[in-house]
């Protein structure tokens, strides 16, 4: 969040504006009382606090628990909670643009090129060739001359544990991903993971890869490689520890291609549970674990066995519509008037 001494300090509050007045209790922070917290000092003054989906104004009201993986107002819940009783917090979500855009040629072979393009100029950033990159490109070349027959599960996203925090805890002998990776092989299905950011995840999605052959894991992003990853995928995977709003769900429907996701901030807001998608939850870590391993393969099974109820699913997420022209009237209404 930020937070600066309020004084005594090159970096200090009444160094950058020596001849501020303004009263300390409303904007220190609530952990070190003589630090200033801009973002506590912006809830506490504004007249309008903004939230980017109706469920995650709400969690953002209650403490954070990390043991048990839920994570809301970070400290700074009580000033929130009198903001909302106050009228001054409004969530509303976020929109999507719909712009009818075509690919010229919407194809795994085309993926496949535009995957190895964006391998080889990552491996040319440096002259020592990454384990990633490595195995990306060997894991490629599998996927081109032994073809699955099954269902391609995509991930597009920053590698944080915002995002992968579930996919990263342990499940029997391995872990979550591990897991994901087994059940989507009884399925004769595979996986493409797309993104980059903290190094021990990317090393623990390297180092999954290596051990599962139906992943693929691109450790950079590429613009075409995640369209075409939207459009071709048949099960988008987005199991947020926590989302103020998400885009890719939203990139991911608009394509056609049905999420599953934790039923938390912005993605409850988009994902209708086997309407427009699949959703899980849970009270815990190894709960949120369990339900995500659990609603995967009842997602692949009712792929396999119910494929008029899938397509009636694939239907109802292409045409959800999350528009910004809905979200300005909120503007208006919430925020102006």
């Amino acid at each position: 969040q930020g937070i600066r001494p309020f004084k005594g300090d090159s970096s200090s509050l009444e160094a950058w504006f020596p001849s501020l007045g303004y009263n300390g209790e409303r904007l220190c922070d609530p952990r070190y009382f003589d630090c200033f917290n801009p973002m506590r000092t912006a809830i506490n003054l504004v007249d309008k606090v903004h939230l980017v989906s109706p469920t995650y104004c709400q969690e953002v009201l209650r403490p954070s628990d990390a043991e048990k993986g839920f994570f809301g107002g970070e400290g700074l819940e009580a000033d929130l909670q009198a903001a909302y009783e106050q009228g001054r917090v409004v969530g509303i979500l976020n929109g999507c643009e719909y712009p009818g855009m075509k690919l010229e040629d919407i194809s795994l072979a085309s993926l496949y090129q535009h995957a190895e393009n964006a391998l080889f100029q990552w491996m040319a950033k440096s002259p020592v060739l990454d384990s990633s990159y490595y195995i990306a490109h060997q894991r490629l070349l599998q996927f081109k001359t032994r073809p699955f027959s099954g269902p391609l599960v995509t991930s597009v996203g920053r590698l944080t544990d915002q995002k992968a925090l579930l996919l990263r805890q342990p499940y029997d002998k391995g872990l979550v991903l591990d897991e994901l990776c087994q059940r989507l092989k009884q399925h004769n299905g595979y996986m493409i993971i797309l993104g980059s950011g903290d190094t021990e995840l990317e090393h623990i999605m390297t180092s999954v890869m290596a051990r599962q052959d139906n992943l693929l894991f691109l450790k950079g992003y590429a613009h075409y490689v995640g369209e075409y990853m939207y459009h071709l995928g048949d099960l988008f995977l987005m199991p947020s520890s926590f989302e103020p709003c998400g885009i890719s769900q939203m990139l991911a429907m608009r394509a056609g291609q049905p999420c599953l996701v934790h039923g938390v901030g912005g993605l409850r807001d988009t994902v209708e549970h086997h309407v427009s998608g699949f959703s899980f939850q849970g009270e815990s870590l190894a709960s949120q674990s369990y339900e995500l391993v659990t609603s995967f393969s009842d997602a692949l099974e009712l792929k396999k066995s119910q494929p008029e109820k899938w397509c009636s699913i694939c239907e109802q997420a292409r045409n959800a519509r999350f528009t910004w022209q809905s979200v300005a009237e909120g503007y208006l209404s919430g925020l102006y008037q």
